[in-house]
């Protein structure tokens, strides 16, 4: 979080996660703080990449838990992704 907020350099900006090569989930802590207000400034969308029905499912279980302060959503797909964050893009 700490790169991406250096990154945006004080502008929100949509982010592409991609998770298809991970193994194991974050704890109860790095979730909450995922969704902070703190780590939530400098986002204004994220695109999640998964590869598998579970990383799916369990994307979606976070989503519903935790409810994210910016548009959130789970892809397949990478040219999907990016497709849907350029349209958050543009309109904002």
């Amino acid at each position: 979080m700490e790169a991406h907020n250096q990154l945006a350099d004080g502008v929100p900006v949509c982010v592409l996660a991609d998770i298809r090569a991970v193994k194991v989930g974050a704890d109860r802590a790095a979730r909450k703080y995922y969704v902070s207000p703190e780590s939530s400034e400098f986002k204004s969308g994220m695109a999640m990449l998964v590869s598998s029905p579970m990383q799916r499912m369990l994307g979606n279980i976070f989503l519903k838990l935790n409810r994210p302060p910016y548009p959130t959503r789970l892809f397949s797909q990478e040219e999907e992704a990016l497709k849907w964050l350029d349209q958050l893009n543009s309109e904002s």
